[in-house]
């Protein structure tokens, strides 16, 4: 059995209450930072995300903003199972999501879940009771009564701030980005505080077995 396997399978054996034996253990595509392998077990398949240890609390969050998106109850997303270490490796273990063919409806049922999710489930602020990621990035959630301010200061000047420190804009168009602020009011329509995915491309959703969107 490769080490990955013994990993996976001391996962299953913490996680999963029934005792279920891996059968085996295949990478998933899709990936750019961590270690994905769709894991087949006795009774089910199972999706993990594995890396370093002092990764954990990227998987907690993600593990967190699943459950939020679950709870919701608009759109499927696959059931977040747990999060932790084993042996040296952080982990976040999810239910696997079998892909079929995409149903005729499919845009339109997905432009309406995620419409419901933004008008059904609102806050009285802007921001998250955590941070969490972007990436690598750290992405801060401070509430704000006012979306241009959180705009400005939990989104723009954070990725502006790292972009400078690490020379990858100059000075210039970092001074232009303080003015382009002065325009946004204009530009960005004020919405009440709702849920949102909050990274959603065309690497985070996919058809589900019955040809239904899944994020």
């Amino acid at each position: 059995m490769s080490r990955t396997k013994e990993i996976i399978q001391r996962i299953i054996d913490e996680t999963i209450e029934e005792q279920l034996k891996v059968i085996g253990v295949s990478p998933v595509s899709g990936g750019c930072i961590h270690n994905a392998q769709r894991v087949v077990t006795e009774k089910g398949d199972y999706f993990i995300k594995m890396n370093n240890a002092s990764d954990l609390d990227m998987f907690k969050t993600e593990y967190s903003g699943l459950e939020l998106l679950a709870g919701a109850g608009e759109i499927d997303v696959p059931e977040p199972i747990a999060s932790g270490t084993q042996d040296g490796q952080a982990y976040l273990i999810l239910k696997f999501i079998h892909g079929g063919p995409r149903r005729s409806t499919f845009w339109d049922d997905f432009g309406v879940a995620l419409a419901n999710l933004h008008k059904n489930h609102r806050n009285d602020r802007y921001g998250l009771s955590y941070n969490n990621y972007i990436g690598r990035l750290d992405q801060f959630n401070k509430f704000s009564e006012d979306w241009i301010s959180f705009f400005i200061e939990q989104r723009m000047e954070v990725q502006l701030k790292f972009a400078f420190d690490n020379g990858y804009i100059d000075r210039a168009y970092l001074e232009n980005c303080t003015s382009f602020y002065q325009k946004l009011p204009d530009l960005l329509p004020v919405e009440p505080p709702s849920l949102l995915h909050g990274d959603l491309w065309s690497g985070n959703f996919m058809t589900g077995e019955e040809g239904q969107p899944v994020i």
